[in-house]
């Protein structure tokens, strides 16, 4: 097939449209990725945040000793035993709460609250 004169420069143009477009969507397909792999590494943060603050709720409610604040590579995790105002005769209450937060920022991931007898 024989080009006529001006239809020479068509082609070459039309290649690179088309791997600029093909750059464009590979650009957007790495990105994506990316955050998917960020969406996954702070959920498994997560998950493990509300372990420890599991744990941590359920040693303070079974009045075991516990640290009022601990941490390991990727988490901090504070306890906190606090009086609820009630009547003067009886118990009364202990609000706990436990703050798990993230080691490298410091923004806390989970919060759980629960409340026990005091002793």
């Amino acid at each position: 097939m024989r080009l006529r004169r001006g239809e020479r420069g068509f082609l070459l143009l039309d290649a690179m449209i088309a791997l600029a477009i093909l750059a464009l969507v590979g650009a957007m397909f790495a990105q994506a990725l990316q955050g998917s792999a960020l969406a996954q590494r702070r959920l498994v943060l997560v998950r493990e945040a509300t372990l420890v603050a599991r744990s941590q709720l359920a040693l303070a409610q079974e009045g075991a000793a516990t640290l009022a604040a601990g941490s390991n590579a990727r988490l901090n995790w504070r306890v906190r035993n606090e009086p609820v105002a009630g009547s003067p005769d009886g118990p009364g209450l202990l609000a706990i709460t436990v703050t798990v937060a993230d080691a490298v920022t410091g923004r806390p991931l989970v919060v759980l609250r629960s409340l026990k007898l005091a002793r």
